[in-house]
């Protein structure tokens, strides 16, 4: 999706743990009823992507966070080594915390 606008939104809490059963038509029709309280003229989009961390066996819904008396830095230069031929990207490979800027930067 590089180059083209791009619209990223979160659901969080108990309302993101109720949307992992909605279909995505469902999520949708929720988020699009927001969207329109706030800018009334905005369309559809053309393309949804609607991922369920919650439900991702290899994640279950996890996210990274800076760890009392440990070095974010140091941990983050020892993932960059890898683990034989499985590399990360994301959150915790980013130089400060972050969402979507992070997995853009270090998943190119």
């Amino acid at each position: 999706f590089k180059h083209v606008p791009v619209l990223v939104g979160f659901i969080a809490g108990d309302a993101a743990i109720d949307a992992e059963d909605q279909t995505d038509d469902e999520i949708l029709e929720d988020v699009m009823r927001n969207l329109k309280a706030m800018y009334p003229s905005i369309r559809k989009p053309d393309t949804v992507v609607i991922t369920r961390w919650g439900k991702e066996p290899t994640a279950r819904g996890s996210y990274a966070f800076k760890k009392v008396n440990r070095s974010w830095d140091k941990d983050r230069e020892n993932l960059k080594k890898g683990i034989k031929r499985m590399w990360f990207a994301g959150e915790a490979m980013y130089s400060s915390p972050g969402t979507t800027i992070a997995a853009w930067e270090t998943g190119t």
